[in-house]
């Protein structure tokens, strides 16, 4: 889906980040998933995740709404995927996160946002394995 980013997305995005910089990572209320549809909501007015949110309390809830994997069910709402190497501002990545498994987070610049248990993480460029342009 081609999305529209509303002229104000960077502050939008900005305000995003820091909202969410100290609030800890909870399966279905403020997860990594979550917090990424939260921004591309924030940004373009489209909620991809209101079907799913709140419907789920742990990894393995989760899991039931992408049985092929985390990286396919984002392909189903946002394409095409690019290479990561070409993520942009306001982006989706999608990231190997050691000790945790396949994430989600929002390109910042040459950083990830990404919703962890002691609240936002960055992650690195060379953790990141697909993207997803929003806008």
């Amino acid at each position: 889906m081609k999305l529209k980013r509303k002229q104000d997305w960077p502050e939008i995005l900005a305000a995003r980040v820091e909202a969410y910089r100290h609030e800890p990572f909870r399966w279905g209320v403020h997860d990594c998933a979550l917090f990424c549809a939260d921004v591309i909501q924030a940004m373009t007015g489209i909620d991809f995740a209101e079907q799913f949110r709140g419907r789920y309390e742990n990894r393995e809830e989760a899991e039931k709404f992408y049985p092929n994997g985390l990286r396919e069910f984002v392909g189903r709402f946002l394409y095409p995927e690019i290479s990561p190497k070409f993520a942009q501002r306001g982006d989706v990545v999608f990231f190997d996160s050691p000790g945790f498994g396949n994430a989600l987070g929002i390109c910042i610049g040459h950083m990830v946002a990404s919703s962890r248990e002691r609240g936002m993480e960055f992650i690195p460029m060379h953790q990141w394995i697909a993207a997803w342009r929003i806008g």
